[in-house]
């Protein structure tokens, strides 16, 4: 007898940072040569895109 058992689990999310917190864009991209075909010399397409937020700890420090 086979038994086919089912569930989904609920994936925990940190809560978005506030928006009044500063905010730095870094863009990592190849070369404009690198942006093109070697078959058919035509201009490549972005394929995709990851986007995440880092809060950066600094901590107190005493003068």
């Amino acid at each position: 007898m086979d038994e086919t058992i089912t569930y989904t689990r609920k994936k925990t999310r940190r809560p978005s940072l506030s928006a009044d917190l500063p905010r730095e864009d870094v863009v990592h991209d190849i070369a404009d040569t690198d942006k093109v075909c070697d078959d058919c010399g035509h201009n490549l397409h972005q394929m995709g895109e990851e986007v995440s937020e880092k809060l950066e700890f600094i901590p107190a420090t005493t003068t």
